[in-house]
């Protein structure tokens, strides 16, 4: 009996040390999983912080690489050549040909044009290779810049398309362009053919300003505008020769006078507002008189709330007072486009374009207008080259009406020339 009292207490007394084992060992089982959690949060913590370390110090490097590009460093001036005994030659200095050479950039833009037009005008029904243009620019010191541009086409000689000296900081805050050069006459005029966002120009531009816009040779001046509102507002003044043909009398001894003043609202990063007003006077014979007056108006909406996807909408209007025109001819006639470009896209863009015009030289009768409207799909394969399809269809004042197909190709190497001016 006392033999398994006492086999009964040891059976009691390895039971419990059992279970205070299990539960000693259960305690400190979880005391480790606890430290093992917080040390994975300790080190979940150190590698995030680490992260944002790295991802700050990438934002800063890519902020200052942007800044750099953006804000180029002008090549300083030439130094003064060595004092060299007579008769002897300078050497050439090492790199210093090289450091000399401008930015060169090539650009071909070529077009095809089919249209129910019969008779055989320039380009049509056939591939033409519009332009091939040949840009160069650099600064000449931190204060001067020279760009020019020459242009060969298909059946037309090599021309001299602009070539002009820019100057900055010069007194009174103004800017200075001499030579040949395109006047600040609304957005479009200021762009060449292969920089347009569609195939051709507007008819209110070729009607105007002649085919490829217009360009002349004379001085500008341009300064920005202190205002109260602080606002972006800037203004130039032009002489340019008379020799344009289209809307004034192309006498190059007498100048016209083109004052331009324009303005920016950026209501936010993916909203901004373009305003512009243009005014021309000139003569439109060999008198002293100034009777020809053009007045324009620009206006262009972006919107871009993503990197590609963005709206832009342009509208530019022209109206002309013709003091002199012969009896029964329109003394002031009007015109203007309306543009709607989407790029939805990193590659393509789709856009409209709306085209009225009241010709020159046309009697006064309702109805003596052209007007067109165009459609127009873009691949922009990359930066520098893209391919395009415009389809457009055309009223004449004459009664006459026209549809066209337009295919466009654009390459380019080297620079732009609107990217270096």
């Amino acid at each position: 009996m006392r033999q398994g009292s006492l086999l009964a207490i040891l059976l009691l007394l390895t039971s419990l040390w059992s279970v205070a084992s299990r539960a000693n060992a259960q305690s400190a089982m979880q005391a480790d999983i606890e430290a093992l959690k917080r040390l994975v949060g300790e080190l979940q913590s150190k590698v995030e912080a680490q992260q944002r370390k790295i991802e700050a110090l990438e934002a800063k490097q890519e902020a200052a690489a942007i800044e750099t590009e953006l804000k180029p460093t002008p090549p300083p001036p030439p130094s003064a050549p060595a004092t060299l005994a007579p008769g002897r030659r300078q050497p050439a200095a090492a790199g210093g040909l090289l450091a000399r050479i401008p930015q060169i950039g090539v650009v071909g833009d070529i077009v095809y044009t089919g249209t129910e037009r019969s008779e055989d005008a320039d380009g049509n029904d056939r591939f033409r290779f519009r332009e091939l243009e040949v840009v160069l620019g650099d600064f000449v010191d931190p204060y001067t810049r020279f760009d020019a541009a020459v242009v060969w086409s298909d059946g037309e000689e090599v021309e001299i398309e602009e070539a002009f000296v820019t100057h900055f900081g010069l007194p009174y805050g103004l800017g200075m362009r001499l030579g040949k050069f395109r006047p600040r006459i609304g957005r479009i005029n200021l762009k060449d053919l292969n920089a347009l966002p569609f195939v051709n120009e507007p008819l209110v531009i070729s009607e105007y300003f002649g085919e490829e816009g217009f360009a002349a040779t004379g001085l500008e001046l341009s300064r920005f505008i202190p205002n109260p509102w602080d606002l972006f507002m800037e203004g130039s003044v032009a002489f340019v020769d008379g020799g344009n043909d289209v809307s004034f009398g192309g006498n190059s001894r007498r100048p016209i006078l083109v004052g331009h003043l324009r303005s920016f609202f950026d209501f936010s990063d993916r909203l901004g507002l373009q305003l512009a007003l243009t005014g021309m006077l000139g003569s439109t014979d060999v008198d002293r008189t100034m009777e020809a007056f053009i007045g324009g108006a620009s206006m262009s909406w972006h919107y871009q709330p993503r990197e590609f996807l963005r709206l832009t909408w342009l509208t530019e209007a022209y109206g002309q007072d013709r003091r002199q025109e012969a009896p029964g001819i329109e003394a002031n006639p009007l015109g203007f486009f309306s543009n709607l470009d989407l790029r939805f896209h990193p590659r393509w863009s789709v856009g409209a374009r709306y085209d009225l015009v009241e010709p020159l030289g046309l009697a006064r009768r309702d109805g003596d207008r052209d007007q067109a409207i165009a459609g127009y799909l873009t691949f922009h394969q990359s930066e520098f080259a893209l391919f395009r399809l415009q389809l457009q269809h055309t009223e004449f004042a004459s009664g006459r009406e026209d549809d066209a197909i337009f295919l466009q190709t654009r390459v380019q190497i080297g620079v732009d020339r609107h990217a270096l001016q």
